[in-house]
């Protein structure tokens, strides 16, 4: 399987919620795949992703479009942590 879609971000200490960077590498705000497969029956397979965070996680949906992937669903929980 091969997935065309890249987003890359970049982040200081003062924009992580709890202010430690290494946060980042346990997982935090890191987009994991979570499944592939045609939601909506147009014969093009969707792709479903996770993203962690520290008050909850994030849910997104990607499409195609046109030959273009693009934010078709995004949504979260949240539950306050601190």
């Amino acid at each position: 399987m091969s997935i065309a879609f890249s987003d890359f971000a970049s982040y200081t200490p003062d924009e992580v919620m709890s202010g430690e960077i290494e946060a980042l590498d346990q997982g935090i705000y890191n987009e994991l795949l979570l499944d592939v497969m045609d939601y909506n029956n147009d014969g093009v397979a969707e792709i479903f992703t996770y993203t962690q965070a520290f008050e909850g996680a994030g849910f997104t949906a990607y499409q195609r479009n046109e030959g273009v992937w693009e934010k078709a669903v995004e949504t979260s929980n949240y539950h306050c942590g601190y």
